[in-house]
């Protein structure tokens, strides 16, 4: 149990710092592209004057904020709610941006005018942002800042004196076509649309999120479970259990080849040795015996000092675990002046 809440601490922390990462992509992104916006709106726009320091002033502001996430995620200091205020501060200035007239244009233009164009759009790339956190409430969040910054601009414009909504639906057909064309007009259906589309997006892409991280928690345990068996399986054992449901199955009884094997005086020569020696000796016999016994299907159960424990059979039957294999271990790991011995024995 602690050891599972180890790794699950461990893989949260992954996905912190993944989490950080993201937001600090998505912010330097964010800032590169409002960059070239403020470059091009400072080449091309043909006013100036007090009208065109607004619009490359609300430009520079989202340049700013940018930055200012960049930073903090990169220097690590942002709390976990930050990213939080910064999608609802984002939300609400591009709204206001969006629908506030610029009160230093030359011509002013009819407030429900802007609720026509396409701008909402914008929006999205600030679910993009929140999209590269892989952090599913902060995309659930996203959407509902959006929703409210978007609502709350849509009721100041609608609650005008001057602003026509949609007319009733046994109006005649030239009322509803004037009504239209009025440029007082502000369509509700739209911006249902708008908000309900956003919203639905908001959470496929948190679904998504979430479904996503809950696949890399699973390969991640499959892989450390994996990982626990290859310490003293063989990889070709490993693939075996990898494809069961009960990789060792019921409990039982059956044959199998045990092998025990140390190195002979190993007391009296490790006395002549440095520790370094010792330890470069007893690596080198684990390697070779842990190399052999995986090659022949063998389960390295323990080490013991200059010795080891392996088992041939587990968890299948082989037709000679105790015999073929074992002898053929055996047989590999001696020296070559053993091996002649061996073949003269017989």
């Amino acid at each position: 149990m602690i050891q599972d809440l180890g790794a699950r601490g461990r893989l949260e922390a992954a996905f912190a710092r993944e989490e950080r990462r993201g937001l600090m992509q998505a912010a330097a992104a964010r800032s590169a592209a409002t960059a070239v916006i403020v470059v091009w709106l400072a080449a091309m726009n043909p006013e100036r004057g007090l009208s065109y320091a607004w619009v490359l002033g609300a430009a520079c502001f989202f340049l700013v904020t940018g930055l200012a996430q960049f930073w903090l995620y990169w220097r690590e200091l942002a709390p976990a709610w930050v990213s939080y205020a910064f999608i609802l501060v984002d939300a609400t200035a591009l709204a206001a941006v969006l629908l506030l007239p610029n009160p230093f244009a030359t011509a002013s233009l009819p407030l429900p005018l802007p609720l026509r164009y396409a701008s909402f759009m914008y929006f999205f790339v600030l679910l993009m942002q929140a999209a590269f956190s892989f952090r599913p409430r902060l995309l659930v969040w996203t959407g509902l800042s959006v929703a409210a910054a978007w609502t709350l601009g849509f009721l100041w414009i609608a609650t005008r004196p001057e602003t026509l909504l949609d007319p009733p639906g046994n109006a005649g057909r030239a009322s509803m076509l004037s009504v239209y064309l009025d440029p007082n007009y502000a369509s509700v259906l739209k911006y249902q649309n708008e908000i309900v589309v956003f919203l639905l997006v908001s959470a496929g892409l948190a679904l998504l999120v979430r479904r996503s991280r809950s696949l890399v928690a699973e390969r991640a345990e499959a892989e450390r479970a994996r990982g626990n068996l290859a310490r003293y399986f063989s990889p070709k054992v490993v693939d075996t259990l990898a494809e069961r449901d009960e990789p060792l199955g019921r409990v039982r009884r059956q044959a199998v080849g045990v092998l025990f094997a140390d190195l002979v005086g190993f007391t009296t020569m490790a006395e002549g040795m440095t520790p370094e020696e010792v330890l470069t000796l007893l690596r080198d016999f684990h390697g070779r015996m842990e190399e052999v016994v995986f090659r022949h299907n063998g389960c390295l159960e323990k080490f013991i000092g200059d010795a080891l424990l392996a088992t041939f059979g587990v968890p299948d039957t082989g037709p000679r675990d105790a015999t073929d294999t074992l002898v053929r271990t055996i047989r590999e790991c001696m020296p070559q002046r053993s091996r002649r011995l061996w073949r003269a024995l017989g």
